[in-house]
């Protein structure tokens, strides 16, 4: 069965980012607590590591991005289902989505598919790792390069990145999108992104992983995300 996570990007109104991670929350909490949604139960027990807003070096802001960990394909046909039915969820969903238009604006959502050294929620919570930056990144590639890049990215960058201590949050390549792909690093503070930023022409092998890419990628984008105050990444103080 393959694992699936839920990308949304969403944009939101000006100030009201953690209200809207907030409420998105509080709709899960109270799905869970009336049980009316199949399997909400398993999810709510899992850490809370899904939501970020943008910072202002991230072209359009202010965003939030939400990346849950839905499952599988079946299990998130069957929420759609059940968000889509009429009834329940749905009148739910419907009353949720109507409170929060004061909130956002606009957002599109897809879907994506982990590699497999991409660490599990559960794993990062009980390392302890914390965050106060990360470093969210669509790449895309010629077609057919999907996984070679993949390969590149593990077997050559994820030492490197150690290295200056960046950790790796998620790496994916996108369903129904077969060129693209989205890698989340975080780092503890922000001096540990510089660092390794402009180290590009000082060490070998940085200066070897950008150029690999550069010659490699057809486009990329980047937004610089903090974690919301309810992710259990997010650093205090």
């Amino acid at each position: 069965m393959t694992t699936i996570h839920l990308h949304e990007v969403m944009d939101i109104a000006p100030g009201l980012e953690e209200p809207y991670m907030a409420s998105v929350l509080s709709l899960e909490d109270d799905q869970v607590s009336r049980n009316i949604a199949e399997g909400l139960e398993e999810r709510w027990k899992r850490p809370s590591t899904s939501r970020f807003r943008t910072t202002d070096v991230s072209g359009r802001w202010p965003k939030v991005v939400n990346l849950a960990d839905e499952g599988s394909f079946e299990t998130l046909m069957g929420s759609l289902r059940r968000q889509f039915s009429g009834a329940g969820l749905a009148a739910d969903m419907e009353d949720w989505w109507q409170r929060n238009t004061s909130l956002r604006t606009h957002g599109y959502d897809r879907l994506l598919i982990p590699s497999s050294f991409t660490p599990s929620r559960a794993e990062l919570v009980e390392q302890g790792l914390k965050g106060r930056v990360f470093l969210h990144e669509f790449v895309r590639v010629p077609w057919g390069e999907t996984q070679s890049y993949m390969s590149a990215l593990e077997r050559d960058f994820l030492p490197v990145a150690s290295r200056y201590q960046w950790m790796l949050f998620g790496a994916y390549t996108i369903a129904m999108d077969p060129r693209e792909i989205l890698t989340v690093f975080f780092m503890r503070e922000w001096v540990h992104m510089a660092n390794l930023l402009g180290a590009r022409e000082s060490d070998a092998d940085v200066k070897r992983w950008f150029d690999f890419r550069e010659q490699t990628i057809d486009e990329s984008e980047e937004m610089v995300l903090m974690p919301g105050h309810n992710n259990d990444l997010f650093v205090w103080g």
